[in-house]
């Protein structure tokens, strides 16, 4: 059963950018993860976008068992909270801590306040963001502020994982503890999907990967 399934889903422009619509076929099946390579950053962007169903569905898009195109209001939220996400535009609550940000898919979960505390505040400390658990988000460094949106999306142990560049602004200790995590998810049941423009990471990951273009979505020749 594919945890993600799309045929001739169709990628309009986000916003006021320019660009061809897109048509994309791809399958992720259970237990299998996958790279998705594009030297487009905006067309990845645009890719994240309908996945995480921040997008209207134009085209069958099937995720974790559900058709995307029909949910509406609080079937869709339920949908997207057994999704991780890190995009490049990292969306924060700017007026809370970024310990309250990180444990904010476990709260939103039902995971009591004093436990979703305790989970954000061990899992910041590993990732050596102890000092700044306090800060908003606007006073993060950009490492910090990567790091942090890696643990937000991992948190609430997803069913589907799906990161854009978590590797990027990262040192070698922070890059192989964010791969620990995401290591540890697949171990668990998740499916993970990583979008890159560092080819780079190809020679590092024995995954299934697709090249997105205008064109859409291709298996690549490694």
């Amino acid at each position: 059963m594919s945890r993600l399934r799309c045929e001739k889903l169709l990628l309009p422009p986000l916003g006021s950018s320019a660009g061809p619509v897109v048509e994309v076929t791809f399958s992720l099946p259970a237990q299998q993860n996958a790279v998705v390579v594009g030297a487009d950053a905006a067309l990845c962007a645009r890719l994240m976008a309908a996945f995480t169903l921040q997008a209207p569905v134009r085209g069958l898009l099937h995720i974790l068992g559900h058709h995307a195109a029909p949910l509406k209001g609080a079937d869709k939220h339920a949908l997207r909270r057994r999704m991780g996400v890190c995009a490049q535009k990292i969306e924060w609550v700017h007026n809370i801590s970024l310990l309250d940000n990180v444990m904010l898919p476990l709260r939103v979960a039902g995971v009591p306040g004093r436990t979703a505390r305790d989970q954000a505040h061990e899992l910041l400390r590993w990732l050596g963001l102890s000092s700044v658990t306090g800060l908003l988000p606007h006073q993060l460094s950009a490492h910090q502020e990567r790091l942090a949106a890696v643990a937000r999306a991992c948190i609430h142990k997803p069913s589907l994982l799906l990161l854009d560049e978590p590797f990027q602004l990262l040192g070698d200790d922070a890059q192989h503890k964010i791969w620990h995590m995401v290591q540890a998810l697949h171990a668990q049941g998740a499916a993970v999907v990583l979008f890159t423009r560092q080819r780079s990471w190809l020679k590092r990951l024995n995954w299934p990967t697709f090249e997105l273009s205008p064109q859409g979505l291709q298996p690549h020749a490694r």
